[in-house]
This record gives structure tokens, C-alpha cells and sequence, in this order.
């Protein structure tokens, strides 16, 4: 992606029942998450990553989905990319 671009994508988030998520965590701020609301065994989440100007170089962001089935029922994802002037 280009610096001082927004980049819009998604990735899934599969249950063998159905589940709500409650949280993301991502110590990275560039990234903006749009959480469905309701409870189902497939999630398909969008998210936003917004290059910040002047920037460039590779990134790698880990991703921790919390869901309302507990502390075990977690999920991690790692989102990687690169920025070019």
C-alpha cells in the first residue's frame, strides 16, 4: 500500500458453534476493527489500516479475538504488509 493510504480488508473467524466476538486487541492504532453484533458460528470481520504519511516499511501486527464463550475460546491472527512511498 502507498503511504498516507487507507486500506481496506477482512479476514474470517470460524466456531464449531455459534459465538459473538467481544473484543479485538491491537496495541497498533493504525488498524480500525467494525465487530458484528450478533452471535453466529462464521464471522467475516472488515478492518481498516491507515498508512500514515511520509511512512514506509513492512509491519506485522498480532491480533487477539476475544469471543463471549470464555478465556479459552480465543483466537490470535497475524496481519502483515507492507508500506511504500
Amino acid at each position: 500500500m502507498t503511504s498516507g493510504q487507507v486500506k481496506s480488508e477482512r479476514f474470517i473467524v470460524k466456531g464449531k458453534r455459534p459465538f459473538k466476538i467481544t473484543e479485538i486487541q491491537c496495541s497498533d492504532e493504525r488498524f480500525e476493527f467494525k465487530l458484528p453484533s450478533d452471535s453466529k458460528p462464521v464471522h467475516v470481520i472488515p478492518f481498516a489500516f491507515h498508512g500514515e504519511q511520509g511512512a514506509s516499511g513492512d509491519f506485522r501486527q498480532s491480533l487477539l479475538i476475544k469471543t463471549d464463550l470464555g478465556e479459552s475460546f480465543v483466537a490470535e491472527c497475524i496481519v502483515t504488509g507492507q508500506v511504500v512511498r
